[in-house]
């Protein structure tokens, strides 16, 4: 039963919406988790990299690793501001799309925190999905390069792990979740103190 006065808005409720979103859009959200993706499988290329490099760091010295694993370091930071970017530009679209959507949900009812669950939802949606194909591709890209510049001979005893293939897509998928949550501050933020009169009003 739900009290007069007050809106009940379940969580199923919020990722069914947000579901339903990305099914609508999937043109447009194509586009954008085929950029997570490919962000995401630089970062994981990258940590894959250093990884290798990291187990022959007593072999090579730390003279030589050093300045490699440094270098990889910027670029991580590189792709991760480019992914933010891409995906705050997406989210922001997004909402701009669906102002009149905003209005109307909470003309019936729904709160600020009903509209942060439904764009945060698709935003982690989004994150998960580019994060795991990102990974997988990063990985074997990762073992690619580092297969190209060590030779085959070194990388095999690290390539036979299977523990750095799990963690090289867990990571992927993990720092795309991540980023992507974060690049959707701002654009949540934004749909959620929007004003259900002015929403309304609005003209793409």
């Amino acid at each position: 039963m739900v009290e007069q006065g007050h809106s009940s808005f379940p969580l199923s409720e919020a990722l069914a919406m947000s579901a339903q979103s990305v099914r609508l859009r999937l043109g447009r959200m194509l586009i954008v988790l085929g950029g997570v993706a490919l962000a995401v499988a630089f970062l994981t290329s990258l940590y894959v990299m250093k990884d290798v490099l990291a187990g022959f760091a007593e072999r090579m010295g730390p003279e030589e690793t050093t300045p490699v694993v440094a270098m990889g370091n910027w670029w991580m930071a590189v792709a991760a501001l480019i992914t933010i970017t891409g995906i705050t530009n997406a989210m922001l679209m997004s909402v701009t799309e669906r102002v009149k959507e905003i209005g109307t949900l909470k003309c019936l009812g729904a709160t600020w925190l009903h509209i942060l669950q439904i764009f945060l939802f698709e935003a982690a949606f989004l994150g998960l999905l580019g994060g795991v194909a990102g990974g997988v591709v990063g990985t074997l890209l990762g073992m690619l390069s580092a297969t190209g510049q060590l030779g085959w001979e070194m990388v095999a005893p690290v390539a036979k792990n299977p523990l750095i293939y799990l963690a090289g897509i867990g990571w992927g998928t993990l720092a795309s979740v991540v980023l992507c949550l974060m690049s959707s501050i701002y654009p949540v933020y934004y749909a959620a103190r929007i004003e259900a009169a002015e929403a309304l009003r609005y003209e793409v």
